[in-house]
């Protein structure tokens, strides 16, 4: 595009130059925030599925017991 065209379509759609500054100060709050900033607040910590009573009676019948390759293994 060249210059004549880039200044009319700024006048046309209103847009500022940004302020030239020497010192070479950036203002901030012109600046796009990062994603990593935000924090997920909405997340909530994972819920561990609730045991069934059969799983919880199996649990309780397998204390003690030794397991299945223990049975297999040769005894010295």
């Amino acid at each position: 595009m060249n210059s004549e065209m880039a200044t009319l379509a700024k006048a046309h759609l209103s847009i500022k130059d940004p302020p030239a500054d020497d010192s070479g100060h950036v203002d901030m709050s012109l600046k796009r925030r990062s994603d990593a900033c935000y924090e997920d607040v909405d997340q909530k910590p994972a819920k561990k599925p609730k045991e069934s009573v059969a799983m919880k009676r199996l649990q309780q019948a397998s204390k003690g017991t030794k397991s299945i390759s223990n049975f297999f293994t040769k005894k010295v």
